[in-house]
């Protein structure tokens, strides 16, 4: 794979009411996994696997006592290749206050000394790292990655059963056989939720909420807070999932602090999300549905689950903060449009808008409103017709 680029210069973080932790200290530094072996497939397994053996705790002190009372807000962070966009990540949520009550749970797919320069400095919040091990790095030449028999995604079926190609009597439902970059991504989301809800053992008295992030993503100064609040209001909506995070943000949305009940829709509400233990089994006992789902996208998979009345007799419903905690800041990936992968234009974007919001952050109490029933319909995307993606799929569920 392609290196990874160098972090970008970090804009100024968002001023912010910040409590200092420096009195405590953050505990042993974990060794360095540089120089990282990137010519050596079986030893970056045998890394992947340390880790998500080990599961090590950094700066375990930090975060101590939510770990005792097992009410950390947990963040789940999908981490690929882009550092400069992790890097401010990290710095938004250095700028949080009440920070000493995250964990970060680490989620990567590649290895890269860049990454591994940038993570080595983190002293500032607990973080436990996972690594995800159908990664295309560990597997450059057979499945989960692309095996050199695997079919062609535009042969027909009929070329493919000449050819004996890997998985040829299964395309999707639009006649394309596997991509495995594609694939990967839904791969690691679910491996990910199933490692931080079963596996993890710092966690595993943890039935609270687990919000779901990518290393592009930056959040508000007062997440903390706005998760407390939203996380009170939750006992009176059960059966919603919690949603942080919007596309569009705008200022005006930020007054009287308002929260929407309404139906979960994947497209706009699929960023800073978060399932708590009871709606993660509720997933789990779907998971034939989640993974046999022939749409290769993780949230299109959980919209349609939710058709599929996994979640009981109507649409998944959630609670919207409508003045955004978490924000997206990456212009390019898989579904960006953008040619500009500028990382400073979008942070200072945001972080204008927050000063613009600065009287409405930090809120004592939320506004909750309940939205009218939509049913929300869609024709799957494709891509997941490999009965081997499906096994796999499942084998990552514990019973």
């Amino acid at each position: 794979p392609a290196p990874s680029p160098s972090p970008s210069p970090a804009p100024s973080p968002v001023q912010s009411p910040v409590e200092s932790d420096s009195e405590i200290d953050p505990g042993p530094r974990p060794p360095s996994l540089r120089p990282i072996p990137l010519d050596d497939v079986a030893k970056l397994r045998e890394m992947a696997d340390t880790l998500n053996t080990q599961q090590l705790m950094v700066n375990q002190p930090l975060c101590q006592a939510v770990l005792d009372g097992n009410n950390a807000l947990v963040f789940v962070v999908m981490i690929h290749s882009r550092v400069s966009y992790f890097e401010q990540f990290l710095e938004s949520i250095r700028a949080a206050k009440d920070r000493q009550q995250i964990v970060l749970v680490l989620s990567h797919d590649l290895f890269s000394d860049q990454m591994e320069e940038l993570i080595e400095k983190v002293d500032f919040v607990c973080y436990v790292r996972i690594f995800y091990p159908g990664s295309l790095q560990l597997h450059p030449d057979d499945f989960p990655g692309t095996d050199p028999n695997d079919c062609h995604r535009d042969m027909s079926k009929g070329q493919a059963i000449a050819a004996n190609c890997n998985n040829a009597l299964h395309p999707d439902k639009y006649g394309h056989y596997r991509e495995a970059n594609y694939a990967v991504v839904k791969h690691h989301w679910w491996w990910k939720a199933n490692f931080a809800f079963d596996k993890l053992q710092a966690l595993k008295h943890h039935q609270g909420w687990k919000v779901f992030a990518e290393a592009d993503h930056y959040v508000g100064p007062d997440v903390v807070t706005v998760f407390r609040l939203l996380e009170k209001e939750a006992e009176n909506h059960p059966n919603h999932f919690l949603v942080f995070g919007d596309y569009k943000p705008s200022a005006q949305r930020y007054k009287n602090s308002r929260v929407i009940a309404e139906a979960w829709v994947s497209t706009t509400h699929n960023m800073g999300f978060a399932l708590n233990r009871q709606l993660f089994d509720q997933v789990k006992a779907c998971k034939t549905t989640f993974c046999n789902y022939d749409d290769y996208n993780w949230d299109w998979s959980l919209a349609h689950m939710s058709l599929q009345k996994c979640f009981g007799s109507q649409h998944v419903q959630a609670l919207v903060v409508q003045g955004p905690r978490m924000f997206h800041i990456g212009q390019c990936g898989m579904h960006a449009k953008s040619t500009e992968c500028s990382v400073l234009q979008p942070v200072n974007t945001v972080k204008k808008l927050l000063r613009n919001v600065a009287q409405d952050l930090y809120p004592t109490k939320l506004s909750v409103s309940v939205a009218s029933p939509r049913l929300h319909t869609h024709r799957p995307n494709g891509g997941w017709g490999d009965v081997r993606d499906h096994e796999l799929c499942l084998s990552f569920v514990s019973d």
